[in-house]
């Protein structure tokens, strides 16, 4: 529904998949992601089993043509496929946020600020439209207006979610998911919002922007926005 309201079509989906994979393998070999991640073994109890370095669900050249042929998952003549949805993966991270006060105490040199957050529900049907409210609410909290934001991490938990937040408020495509999403490295519940803040941060102090926002759909129609400021 969502993707038919938005005139979405399954070639547009599919080609918003291909961009995040070949995003976040740039992102990758780039070198733009290895000081975000903690290298694991793939067996905890083994120090000389492999190591785990980068996310392993990217895919450097996906197949446009593969793509097209995987099957609709909500409706047969559908346009959401598990090939423009977000990758069902394990993960987990982790962000260290504190008050000023506390960060002065322990010597602590702050890299960002919330500049406003906000939550917000919209049709339970469609669900995934409360990203445009949120993000409404938390630019109007801030002061701030759309122009302002330097840069943009809409999740990708099905493809069409960034496609409609950047058709809704005129995005260009270099501030939106510039580093891939969801679709290319993953979804793990419970981890992909710290994930998204922190390539948020590091690609704002990389670029020297000043403000970025993400936002994340949730259960139910639900949604949330946060506005940071960049300080480092």
């Amino acid at each position: 529904m969502l993707n038919s309201r938005f005139g979405l079509t399954r070639e547009v989906l599919d080609a918003s998949a291909v961009r995040s994979h070949k995003r976040a393998a740039e992102a990758i070999q780039a070198g733009r992601i290895k000081d975000q991640l903690v290298h694991l073994t793939e067996d905890p109890a083994d120090p000389n089993s492999p190591v785990v370095a980068a996310d392993e669900g990217v895919r450097a050249n996906p197949d446009p043509e593969k793509l097209a042929t995987l099957k609709a998952v909500f409706a047969a003549n559908g346009t959401t496929t598990a090939g423009n949805s977000s990758q069902i993966s394990d993960g987990a991270a982790a962000l260290l946020i504190a008050s000023r006060a506390y960060a002065k105490k322990h010597g602590l040199k702050p890299r960002a600020r919330f500049v406003s957050t906000a939550v917000a529900a919209a049709d339970p049907v469609i669900q995934f439209t409360a990203v445009l409210d949120s993000t409404r609410k938390a630019l109007k909290e801030s002061g701030l207006t759309i122009n302002d934001i330097d840069l943009f991490e809409v999740n990708e938990a099905f493809g069409g979610v960034p496609l409609m937040f950047q058709q809704e408020f005129g995005i260009p495509d270099d501030r939106l998911n510039v580093n891939g999403g969801s679709m290319a490295i993953g979804h793990p519940l419970g981890s992909t919002g710290a994930r998204m803040l922190t390539d948020l941060l590091y690609e704002l102090e990389r670029r020297g922007g000043r403000y970025g926002l993400q936002t994340i759909c949730e259960a139910s129609g639900t949604a949330n926005t946060t506005i940071i400021e960049r300080l480092a």
